[in-house]
């Protein structure tokens, strides 16, 4: 069996691949939600989740810790049924097994690379092709770090169209971002985060900043 790092350094970045939900040390009572939620998202009880708050109080770590569940999950399912198909006889027919696995991407890396390809041949459009897999991506999408972009109508755009998508086709989606619920308010991308919490929760993390409490 492979570990939870060997699964998903490819899916969440490496400094998270190893992040589990049991390891998330919770200090307040809104971090003790954001848990219960996360949680909650692996269950499959809860379809979207939108985590807010200051930097430093373990939103990205509560993310890749559900993609790293899921992900490790999914491998044991992947196992079973290739172990299954494997045993069929040679002269039946064998549907190929496909590992299904979550997507992870942070949105201002995401909106510079749309940037910088906006001249770009169509074939080489590779940040386009992305938005565009992510919007019809069956399983989870992570969209961590957004508003830290420069938020514009255009990028509004662009991040309505990709989870407008998925809200529609009722599809999961977990996002991050260091804004307020009062500066998402003010911001182009409130109508997204309203519809991801329509079925799902946002959950406002509000604790001291770990990376100066060690």
């Amino acid at each position: 069996m492979h570990s939870v790092t060997d699964l998903t350094t490819r899916i969440v970045p490496s400094r998270f691949a190893g992040k589990t939900l049991v390891e998330f040390a919770s200090q307040t009572k809104s971090q003790n939600e954001a848990l219960a939620a996360a949680a909650a998202v692996v269950a499959g009880s809860l379809r979207n989740l939108v985590l807010v708050g200051p930097p430093g109080v373990g939103k990205t770590h509560l993310a890749a810790a559900i993609v790293n569940a899921i992900v490790t999950r999914k491998d044991v399912d992947y196992q079973q049924r290739k172990a299954e198909a494997d045993a069929l006889p040679i002269d039946q027919y064998r549907q190929p097994v496909i590992p299904d696995s979550p997507m992870w991407t942070n949105v201002a890396d995401l909106i510079v690379s749309l940037r910088m390809e906006i001249d770009a041949p169509p074939d080489d459009r590779e940040a386009s092709a992305a938005v565009r897999t992510l919007r019809r991506w069956p399983e989870l999408v992570v969209l961590d770090d957004l508003g830290r972009e420069k938020s514009s109508d255009w990028t509004g755009e662009i991040v309505y169209s990709l989870v407008n998508a998925r809200y529609e086709n009722q599809l999961p989606t977990v996002v991050t971002s260091n804004l307020s619920p009062a500066d998402l308010a003010a911001s182009p991308y409130w109508p997204v985060i309203s519809r991801l919490a329509e079925d799902g929760a946002l959950v406002k993390v509000e604790a001291p900043d770990h990376r100066f409490t060690k």
